[in-house]
């Protein structure tokens, strides 16, 4: 906003008025565009002033561009991040499902060699405890057998004593050299 100051001269003659009134002053107010001022575009004098605002306005003009044309991209790129970490996660929900099912798969395969192993040492355990009867009833008749032996027949019971210490002494002397090897 400019504001114009002028001076008024009124003519020598002043109606009957005193001469105090002959010089008045009149305050103008007015944008850069009054009515004097209306072409200034064209005038010489004020061509520079013009083509500043026209080089400020295109700079801010093209810097409001340059600006939107740098958001479109980073816009575009984080979108792109965003797709791709999405598509990230997803893979990786996918995966953890899968693992899921063959954890449990996998579990369910272990509990069932645990119950066959189980089964199977249950089965060992009751082979075992049989088989240690048998033997039990296998050391009371050879000792009634032996008895019976040395009973009826002395001799013949003090040579298989014999023949077992022999057969002991052999394992011995050969569990000595393998040792000594």
């Amino acid at each position: 906003m400019i504001i114009f100051l002028r001076r008024q001269t009124y003519p020598f003659f002043s109606y009957g008025r005193k001469n105090d009134r002959s010089i008045k002053k009149k305050i103008y107010i007015g944008f850069f565009f009054s009515k004097r001022n209306i072409f200034a575009a064209f005038n010489n004098r004020h061509t520079i002033l013009t083509q500043t605002y026209i080089i400020a306005g295109s700079c801010f003009a093209a810097g409001f561009i340059i600006a939107y044309i740098i958001h479109l991209v980073v816009k575009t790129k984080l979108s792109k991040a965003l797709k791709s970490a999405q598509g990230f996660l997803e893979s990786e929900k996918l995966m953890k499902e899968t693992l899921k099912k063959e954890n449990n798969t996998l579990f369910q395969l272990r509990q069932a060699n645990e119950m066959e192993l189980i089964k199977k040492l249950q089965e060992a355990q009751v082979l075992n405890k049989r088989l240690d009867e048998d033997i039990l009833l296998l050391q009371r008749s050879n000792e009634e057998t032996e008895e019976q032996l040395r009973i009826t027949q002395p001799e013949l019971h003090s040579i298989k004593i014999k023949l077992l210490e022999a057969q002991n002494s052999l394992a011995r002397y050969k569990g000595q050299q393998t040792k000594e090897k």
